[in-house]
């Protein structure tokens, strides 16, 4: 992911207010399945990096960008353009 667009989702989530819950996954199948895609062991080093690269841009820029045009049909078109996602799909398909 580049740092934009890890900006842009840092900012369409900043502007929820949400409470992360743990939940089972026999009370969440739906989401479980997601957890349980394969991993490729080389990404968990970037999903590290990726975290800090969020939590410093939320720290210091999330307020300053606009998000106008930040829309649903923005995030299903850019998600199904998304190679990483589309795989992600394909197997749980």
């Amino acid at each position: 992911m580049t740092s934009a667009r890890l900006l842009r989702y840092a900012s369409f989530l900043a502007g929820f207010d949400y409470t992360v819950k743990l939940r089972k996954g026999l009370e969440n199948q739906n989401v479980d399945c997601l957890s349980r895609a394969p991993v490729n062991q080389n990404c968990i080093s970037a999903d590290v990096s990726i975290n800090d690269e969020v939590h410093q841009i939320c720290a210091s820029a999330v307020f300053e960008i606009s998000s106008e045009n930040l829309t649903a049909d923005a995030i299903i078109q850019e998600t199904e353009e998304d190679q990483e996602l589309a795989q992600i799909k394909r197997e749980l398909l």
